[in-house]
Formats: structure tokens, sequence, C-alpha cells
């Protein structure tokens, strides 16, 4: 369990996010900055795991759990992005909607979106030499989809 001290050493942040409503897309700029002293990894797949409740969407790049009653055959690693001491990693991620999600990790294989406002919240796991944790941004102020 990290302290409120350790949990500053990577920030998450969403800096900007940019709507097109024809078709249905919004695109997220994430900020991801180590703090440590020493480099970090960043699980960087290029699936996510989708949750939304009302409003609220929050996007995890982080390995969670496989959804209930799916079964793989071995284990693949993550892909991963080495951040080094004191540097910022930055990931767009375009959402088309109606938007697909991978079935391993999401209850449901595509999502809409209906006009609306809407808070995102990004999520990621980083790996060093001594933890491994998961990092999330605050909601990101309200984008509207009218």
């Amino acid at each position: 369990m990290l302290s409120e001290d350790e949990k500053e050493f990577v920030n998450v942040k969403i800096v900007d996010v940019q709507t097109n409503l024809t078709p249905t897309e919004i695109l997220l700029h994430v900020e991801i900055q180590n703090n440590f002293r020493e480099p970090i990894w960043i699980v960087n797949d290029d699936w996510f795991v989708w949750k939304k409740e009302e409003e609220n969407i929050h996007i995890s790049l982080a390995r969670e759990k496989m959804r209930p009653g799916v079964e793989v055959f071995g284990y693949f690693n993550p892909n991963r992005k080495k951040v080094g001491p004191q540097e910022t990693f930055y990931r767009k991620l375009k959402l088309i909607f109606p938007l697909r999600l991978n079935m391993i990790w999401n209850k449901e294989d595509k999502v809409h979106l209906s006009p609306g406002k809407y808070q995102f919240k990004i999520s990621c796991s980083i790996f060093s030499l001594l933890i491994s944790s998961n990092f999330s941004s605050k909601p990101y102020p309200t984008v509207a989809l009218n």
C-alpha cells in the first residue's frame, strides 16, 4: 500500500479532450509523469477497460482481472513503456463510437454514448524496482456531447 506521499510519485492527467460529433469521437490526451528517482514501466496495451456509471466514465489502462468465465491459454506479457526519472509519457486515446471493446476484460463488446455531459477519469499500472501499483487521474472537467 502506498503512502499519500508516494502517490505523488506518479501523476496521471487528462490534459486535453477534443470532440467531434459526426461521427461521435472523443480524443483524450493523457500525460503520465514519473517523479521517482528511478525508471518506471507503464502498461501500454492497445486495449482498455471501460466502466461507466451515469455521466462518470473510467478508462483503465491497467492490467485488470479478466471477465468471469474467460479462459486464455497461457500468459501474455503486457506491452510496456519505460519512462525515465522526471520524464513524462504522453498517450492519445481516440474513442470512436460505437466503441469496440476487448471481451477478455470488458462485459460488453461495444458501447454507445448518448448526447450529454460526461466526466472522464484514467488509471494506469506502473512497475518499478520498488513498487507495483495503480495510479488514477482526477476527473477531467465535463465533456459535452450534444
